[in-house]
């Protein structure tokens, strides 16, 4: 009886929360093109029809439970407090606002020594961007293959454990050349190498070094917590260092499945009550897929860019970027 109880409760904060997403959303509508506030903030192009609006209707009032389901709010247990269920709606509020920016995935396969890919769509996913009729399309990339797009401009990431004659040989110099700005992970213990061999490539290119602060994607309460990331070992120790929880373990080799799978054996690891897990698809295969089957709340983990001591502000120098990009196309 009290199984079917939760379960009606549950159907009605789904319908509600359903309800509320999809009158906040045609809100949003009025408010921007037919209310005070277009005196404040003018309508620079053509006010979209509301009938567009109306066909986005259900995949947008559907974002929000499914981002509320993914932050555990529909499980229902004892020992949840307000902050708790405050934090889970902001998180996943958030999840809903991103997940309903345009976003069109594109793939590539292989990688030679030249630069070039085996296989690609890359060129044909940005023709479909394009044809949404964006303010400005951000192309994210990874790996050695030298995109095949020209961007308005370029953001380098590499780390300060890369040796530095990576940026000087072979096509390490594209790159650098490539880029308006460079960020370099992992910096915390300095990269003067590094900056070197960028000089040497691109004399007064703008750099940023910064370190990787893990950002658990909700609250880890105060039970134990096991850690799988994809840093080196030397390096997993100190980022649970930062978490605020309590940290019983750590696998460092979350890219490893076989390293995964002896990793979960152990003793510390299977005694964690949270696994706090990087999103990569070993972790989705072999972490997440136990974790499910033996009743373990896992919680994903984003890595957040912290500029180092003395360093730019990194939100200031991308939006800087972002904002000459606009500008070229306006």
């Amino acid at each position: 009886m009290l199984r079917r109880y939760n379960r009606l409760l549950v159907a009605c904060y789904v319908i509600a929360d359903l309800l509320s997403a999809a009158a906040a959303f045609l809100l949003a509508y009025f408010i921007r093109f037919d209310s005070w506030f277009v005196e404040f903030v003018p309508v620079t192009k053509t006010q979209p029809p509301f009938s567009q609006y109306l066909y986005s209707l259900p995949v947008i009032a559907l974002l929000v439970p499914a981002a509320f389901q993914l932050q555990g709010l529909y499980r229902l247990r004892r020992g949840r407090t307000r902050v708790d269920d405050f934090f889970a709606v902001l998180v996943g509020s958030l999840l809903a606002v991103l997940a309903g920016v345009a976003t069109v995935g594109a793939r590539r396969c292989g990688g030679g020594l030249s630069g070039g890919t085996y296989l690609s769509n890359v060129a044909e996913a940005a023709r479909l961007a394009g044809s949404l009729d964006p303010d400005l399309i951000l192309l994210e990339g990874s790996g050695a293959a030298v995109p095949p797009l020209r961007a308005d401009r370029t953001v380098l990431v590499t780390s300060a454990h890369r040796p530095a004659a990576a940026l000087t040989a072979g096509l390490g110099p594209v790159g650098v050349l490539r880029s308006d700005l460079v960020v370099i992970t992992m910096a915390e213990h300095g990269c003067v190498d590094t900056r070197e061999a960028i000089e040497a490539v691109a004399p007064g290119r703008a750099t940023v070094a910064v370190t990787l602060r893990p950002s658990p994607a909700e609250p880890l309460g105060d039970g134990s917590v096991a850690f799988f990331t994809t840093a080196p070992p030397e390096r997993a120790s100190g980022l649970a260092e930062r978490l605020e929880a309590d940290v019983v373990a750590v696998v460092p080799a979350l890219s490893d499945r076989q390293a995964l799978r002896e990793a979960l054996a152990r003793d510390d690891v299977a005694a964690a009550g949270t696994f706090l897990v990087e999103v990569k698809a070993a972790a989705i295969e072999v972490v997440c897929e136990y974790a499910a089957e033996h009743g373990i709340r896992v919680v994903f983990c984003d890595n957040v860019p912290e500029p180092t001591d003395g360093e730019p502000d990194l939100d200031a120098a991308l939006l800087e970027l972002a904002s000459e990009a606009v500008a070229l196309r306006a």
